[in-house]
């Protein structure tokens, strides 16, 4: 335990809901009614630093490049990157995910200056990919390729600030003060009046955020182009909606689950949470949802972190992962014994000590000194 969240495997989550559904390879859509919409950050990591570029310049025409050389040509491309709040609750995940980096600061004033020797340590900081996402942004803005129109969003300087090739196009409506490119995708997707979209990204959370916020869009082919150049994969959101069945159970308490797999696992990382760990839980995915829910909002409400599971320390967010003792009191006398008799001689060590046994106790007889006798 060091007081981060536990992270999860979502890519298994792409294959559930997506059983039984052909993703092609490829797809037959129409270029003039079709959009692309695209996670900027996602493909900066997918390119890496290029073996031929050594400026940032060299990087941003590879960047581009790699939109306007795909497979299929698109009318119009959004090109979407994430802000980088200084107070942020996805603080911890990016600290977790650039751990063993050694940041260095790179400001890019211009297309000539070189790139870093380490991208993993000039990506490791929050400043660098906003100063690429905006240096991207603007490099974007002033390519010209044939009729295609770029739109991009996320990465200028003001949060709201979005901007189109096409000076007669009216993007007013995505000007957005959401944190990450997932909800700006869905605000994208939702306003867009193309009949095919396509969405780059390789993004569990926004595969999911696309078949939640489908009902909304105009649009009657949405598609997920994952995987790389070799190994493309399209995920046909629009099927998936339809065979996704409504499914409600009744869940028993955390605390039932618990008593009931005592003693059974392994490790107590197996045991689900206590009720107090899961109330605090439960908060913080009522945030991460309502967040989830209004991304179809360019100017969504933001709940305050600190009252839904969250505390402020040293200007982060971190996780309250409990209110109570880990360990109460009474639980610090317990005591374990494999007794081969019915417990009910002095030889029992709960029995001497006047406590009843337990599930640890891995008792394989018939106990008479349990609770259930």
């Amino acid at each position: 335990m060091d007081g981060t969240l536990r992270s999860s495997e979502k890519a298994s989550m792409i294959k559930l809901v997506a059983e039984g559904v052909e993703c092609p390879n490829s797809i037959n859509i129409d270029r003039n009614t079709s959009q692309l919409i695209i996670d900027g950050q996602a493909l900066v990591n997918s390119i890496g630093k290029p073996a031929t570029a050594t400026t940032f310049g060299d990087l941003a025409a590879t960047f581009i490049d790699g939109v306007v050389h795909l497979e299929r040509p698109y009318v119009r491309v959004d090109i979407l990157f994430d802000r980088y709040h200084t107070k942020s609750i996805k603080s911890g995940t990016r600290c977790r995910r650039t751990r063993g980096a050694a940041p260095v600061r790179r400001d890019i004033t211009s297309a000539a200056i070189p790139l870093p020797k380490n991208w993993k340590n000039f990506l490791a900081l929050g400043d660098n990919k906003a100063d690429l996402a905006r240096f991207l942004s603007q490099e974007v803005l002033q390519y010209v390729f044939n009729d295609i129109e770029f739109v991009v969003s996320g990465g200028l300087i003001h949060e709201e600030d979005v901007r189109s090739t096409n000076p007669e196009s009216d993007v007013s409506s995505l000007a957005a003060t959401n944190e990450e490119a997932d909800t700006r995708v869905v605000l994208h997707a939702v306003h867009s009046d193309a009949d095919n979209i396509v969405i780059m990204a390789r993004d569990t959370d926004i595969c999911l955020l696309l078949i939640h916020h489908f009902d909304k869009m105009t649009s009657s082919n949405v598609w997920m182009m994952s995987g790389t150049a070799k190994e493309r994969k399209y995920l046909p959101i629009h099927e998936i909606c339809n065979i996704l069945p409504n499914v409600t159970e009744d869940v028993s308490s955390g605390d039932e689950a618990r008593y009931q797999l005592f003693g059974v696992v392994k490790k107590p990382e197996a045991l689900p949470p206590t009720s107090d760990a899961l109330r605090l839980h439960l908060l913080r995915c009522h945030y991460q949802v309502n967040v989830w829910e209004n991304a179809h909002h360019a100017r969504p409400e933001v709940m305050d972190p600190e009252s839904y599971g969250w505390r402020l320390h040293q200007d982060e967010y971190i996780p309250i992962l409990m209110t109570l003792e880990p360990v109460p009191k009474a639980c610090t006398d317990i005591l374990t014994y494999n007794c081969l008799s019915h417990c009910l001689k002095t030889m029992c060590t709960c029995k001497k000590n006047g406590l009843t046994c337990t599930k640890l106790c891995h008792r394989s007889h018939q106990c008479l000194n349990s609770s259930n006798a």
